[in-house]
C-alpha cells in the first residue's frame, strides 16, 4: 500500500511518498529503506504499485531535457514523445508488461519534469490535472481531499506533507517517514 503526492505550485513540481511496505499475504507492514519518491536526471518520480517499477525506473537512462523544452517549448509533448517511450521499454525490457500491453493494475506514477507533474496511468496513458493537484496508492482519495482543503496553505511542502499525514491517518499501509522532493 502506498500513497505518492504531486503538486503544482509557482513554477514548481513537489512529489511526496510515504515509507511503508505492505505484504498482501500476510497482511503485515514494515518501513522500506529506498524511498518511493527519488530524482532520476531531470526527472523526479513517485511510484505506487510494485517495488520493482519503482526499482526499474530509479535505474533507468532517461533522455535529458532538451535547452527548447527548458526554454518553453512544450513539456507535455517532450513527456509523452520521448519519457514515456523510456518508461515503457523499460518496463518491458524487465518482463514488468502483461499481455495486454500494460502494466498490472495499480503501477501508478506520478513524475514531474521542468516544474510540471504528469500522472502515468497502467496503460502508459499520460494526463495532467488544471487543480495541479496528483495522487496514487491507496490512500490517494485522503490525499487528495488534504489537497483540496489546503488550497489556501501558501506552503506546497506542508500541502504534500500533510496531504500524506491525512493518507497515513486513514488509510492502512500508508506509513511515515515521507519524503518530499521538488522539481524546477
Amino acid at each position: 500500500m502506498t500513497c505518492i503526492v504531486g503538486l503544482e505550485s509557482g513554477g514548481r513540481a513537489y512529489i511526496g511518498g510515504d515509507a511503508s511496505f505492505s505484504d498482501v499475504v500476510g497482511g503485515g507492514t514494515t518501513l522500506l529503506v529506498d524511498p518511493k519518491v527519488f530524482h532520476n536526471g531531470d526527472y523526479t518520480f513517485g511510484c505506487s504499485g510494485s517495488l520493482r517499477v519503482g526499482q526499474v525506473v530509479r535505474n533507468t537512462k532517461f533522455p535529458d531535457i532538451p535547452p527548447h523544452v527548458l526554454a518553453g517549448d512544450p513539456v507535455e509533448e517532450f513527456v509523452r514523445r520521448r519519457v514515456v517511450p523510456a518508461f515503457r521499454s523499460a518496463m518491458e525490457t524487465n518482463g514488468l508488461i502483461l499481455a495486454d500491453g500494460e502494466l498490472a493494475e495499480g503501477n501508478l506514477t506520478i513524475l514531474a519534469a521542468s516544474g510540471q507533474v504528469f500522472y502515468l496511468q497502467e496503460d502508459f496513458a499520460v494526463a495532467r490535472f488544471v487543480s495541479g493537484e496528483y495522487a496514487c496508492g491507496s490512500g490517494e482519495q485522503f490525499a487528495l481531499g488534504s489537497l483540496h482543503a489546503t488550497r489556501s496553505n501558501k506552503s506546497p511542502r506542508s500541502r504534500v506533507i500533510k496531504a500524506l499525514q491525512a493518507a497515513a491517518d486513514l488509510s492502512n499501509g500508508v506509513d511515515p517517514p515521507f519524503t518530499v522532493l521538488e522539481n524546477v
